[in-house]
C-alpha cells in the first residue's frame, strides 16, 4: 500500500453512505423536485463527506496504539505506518477546512452545524469515546446533525417526530454495533475498545431493543396522527408503516445474530433489508409526489 492509497483508505469512502441523511428532511418535506434543491444537497453531502473523513483521520491518529492490537484495525494505514501521524492530522485539517468552506457557502446555519459536528467527533475521538452511554449518544447525535444540515441547506425545519425517528434509529445502529463488538471480541474487546468493559451483559441488548421500539412508535405516530404526519394522502402513510417495521425487525434479527459490527455491511449485504428499504422509499415517494 502506497501513501496515496493509505490516505484514501483512511478517509473511509464506504462510510460516506451515512451522509445520505442530508437528503432525508427535504425528501420528507416533499421539496426534492423544487428548483436549486438538488445541487444544494449535493454540496452539503460533499461537505459532510469531507468533515466525516477528517474525523476519521483524527480518530485513527489518536487511537493508533489501540488499533495496533486490534485483529482488524491493525491493518489501518496509520497503524501500519503507511500514513504518518503528522500526515494524518494535516489531512484531517485540510478536509475540515474544505467541509467548512462548503458549509459556509450554503449559509451560516449549516456552517454552525458543521462546526458542531466536528466538535462532537473530535471530542469523541479525544476522550468521550471512553464514557459509557455518553459515547453512544454522541454518535447518534452525529446522525441527527447530518439530517439537520440537509434541512437547513434548503430551509426545512426538522419536525419533532422526524427528530425522534432519526435519533433513536441512530441509537439503534450504534448500540447494535457495540453489542456485536462485545460479542465478537469477547475479553479482547476491553483492550481494543475500553468502554465495552463498562457495559453489563444485557445492557446493550436493552438499549437497541428500546431504541427499536421508540423508532417504530415514533414513525407510527408520525404517519397516523391527523395533522402530525407527512403531507401525503391516505392510505400511503399507513401502508408505509409495513416496510418500515419489516426493515426494523430484520435489522434487529441481524443484531441478535451479532452481525451489526459494521452497519454499512449489514445494509449492503442483506437483501430483505434492502427490499424493505426500497419498498418504503417507493411507497413514501409515490404518496408524496404523485398525488
Amino acid at each position: 500500500m502506497n501513501v496515496a492509497a493509505g490516505l484514501l483508505r483512511t478517509a473511509r469512502p464506504r462510510q460516506w453512505a451515512k451522509n445520505v441523511l442530508v437528503f432525508a428532511a427535504p425528501l420528507a418535506a416533499g421539496i426534492l423536485g423544487h428548483e436549486d434543491v438538488w445541487w444544494r444537497l449535493i454540496v452539503i453531502f460533499v461537505a459532510f463527506c469531507a468533515l466525516s473523513s477528517g474525523g476519521y483521520f483524527v480518530n485513527d491518529a489518536l487511537d493508533v496504539d489501540r488499533d495496533r492490537v486490534h485483529p482488524k484495525k491493525r491493518f489501518r494505514p496509520i497503524a501500519m505506518g503507511v500514513v504518518s501521524h503528522s500526515a494524518a492530522l494535516a489531512s484531517g485539517a485540510v478536509l475540515f477546512g474544505l467541509g467548512f468552506a462548503l458549509a459556509a457557502w450554503m449559509n451560516w446555519q449549516v456552517l454552525v452545524i458543521g462546526v458542531a459536528y466536528v466538535a462532537l467527533t473530535v471530542s469523541y475521538s479525544s476522550w468521550l469515546k471512553h464514557e459509557p452511554v455518553v459515547e453512544m449518544v454522541l454518535l447518534a447525535g452525529a446522525f441527527v446533525l447530518r439530517a439537520a444540515a440537509g434541512g437547513e441547506a434548503v430551509g426545512v425545519t426538522l419536525s419533532p417526530w422526524f427528530t425522534v425517528v432519526v435519533s433513536f434509529g441512530a441509537l439503534l445502529v450504534v448500540a447494535g454495533k457495540r453489542y456485536a463488538e462485545q460479542m465478537a471480541q469477547g475479553a479482547a474487546s476491553t483492550i481494543t475498545r475500553r468502554v465495552l468493559a463498562s457495559y453489563p451483559p444485557g445492557f446493550l441488548r436493552f438499549v437497541w431493543a428500546m431504541s427499536a421500539t421508540i423508532t417504530v412508535t415514533g414513525y407510527c405516530l408520525w404517519a397516523l396522527l391527523p395533522g402530525k404526519g407527512p403531507l401525503i394522502p391516505a392510505p400511503w402513510p399507513e401502508i408505509s408503516i409495513v416496510p418500515f417495521v419489516v426493515g426494523i425487525l430484520r435489522y434487529v434479527m441481524l443484531l441478535e445474530a451479532g452481525a451489526g459490527e459494521a452497519p454499512e455491511d449489514v445494509f449492503l449485504r442483506d437483501r430483505v433489508l434492502q427490499l424493505s428499504g426500497v419498498a418504503w422509499v417507493a411507497i413514501y415517494v409515490i404518496g408524496l409526489y404523485a398525488f
